[in-house]
């Protein structure tokens, strides 16, 4: 628990327990927290808000995030993701996703096949 005569909202920091500051792009304070916010890491993003978030949210399936991010970014066609993943996957041979934001890659239809890994 913070101990400080500022009272500050949830979304921000104690500066130099002199004033309170937003939580900057890709951080978060559920609760106003001393010297600094927590990062958003990888596989988690702050759903858009960019300054002053209070929360930090997992990404979706057939999204991603690197860490420190304010959105998920979707997985292009041919790639795949799972829930708060860092990156996408390529989908492997005999399978494919023909969408973005995939979330799985699936089988080739009957006579028909992918040679090569997607990229």
């Amino acid at each position: 628990t913070l101990h400080t005569s500022l009272d500050c909202p949830a979304g921000t920091y104690v500066y130099k327990d002199e004033s309170c500051e937003s939580c900057p792009f890709g951080t978060y304070a559920p609760s106003a927290l001393a010297d600094a916010c927590l990062d958003c890491t990888a596989g988690f993003s702050t759903g858009g808000i960019v300054i002053g978030a209070t929360t930090c949210s997992s990404c979706d399936g057939g999204t991603y995030s690197e860490g420190l991010a304010v959105n998920c970014s979707d997985c292009k066609a041919g790639t795949y993701s799972t829930v708060r993943a860092s990156g996408c996957t390529n989908c492997s041979v005999g399978t494919v996703s023909d969408t973005s934001r995939a979330f799985a890659c699936t089988s080739c239809a009957a006579g028909t096949f992918a040679g090569r890994e997607s990229k």
